[in-house]
Formats: structure tokens, C-alpha cells, sequence
């Protein structure tokens, strides 16, 4: 599974979400017109997202795991998280 796929698992199993309302919260945090085909395409790798939206998504998804091991995300800066996610992209 990769960073879009578990990006959209959360947004969806977690956030009740709708894949194409996932989708709009993406665009609207990143400035971006992603369509749902575009997704697709991350997901099977045939295409990466864009830095800003790895970004995102790591940002997302890492919250989430961090949460889910029962660490305190409220109490890391931003700037630390931020560094953390610069440290995992690409």
C-alpha cells in the first residue's frame, strides 16, 4: 500500500469521507484540481503527487500513526512535524 492509498483509507475509513470529498479537502489544502482518475494513478503507480501533496499526505497519514501508537500529537510542534515530514519525502 502506498502514501496515496493510505492517505485515502484514513480519509475514508477514519473521516467518513467520500473518496471525491477526500479529494476536495486535498485540493483545498494544497491549491491543487486533483480528479479522482488522478488518484488512481498514484495509487497504482503510474504517477507520484506533486512535493506539496506528498507533503500533505504524509502529514496526514503520519498524525494518524503516530495517534494509533498512543503518541501525543498535540504536543509536536508544527515546525517538528514538519521537519519530520521533510525527513520522509522525496
Amino acid at each position: 500500500m502506498n502514501l496515496a492509498e493510505n492517505w485515502m483509507q484514513y480519509m475514508t475509513n477514519i473521516k467518513g469521507y467520500r473518496k471525491v470529498d477526500a479529494l476536495n479537502v486535498l485540493n483545498e489544502k494544497c491549491n491543487t484540481q486533483i480528479k479522482l482518475n488522478r488518484y488512481y494513478e498514484w495509487r497504482d503507480g503510474i504517477h507520484s503527487p506533486n512535493p506539496r501533496v506528498t507533503a500533505y499526505m504524509l502529514k496526514v497519514t503520519l498524525t494518524h500513526i503516530l495517534k494509533s501508537f498512543n503518541i501525543d500529537t498535540e504536543n509536536i510542534s508544527d515546525y517538528k512535524l514538519k521537519q519530520l515530514v521533510s525527513t520522509l519525502s522525496f
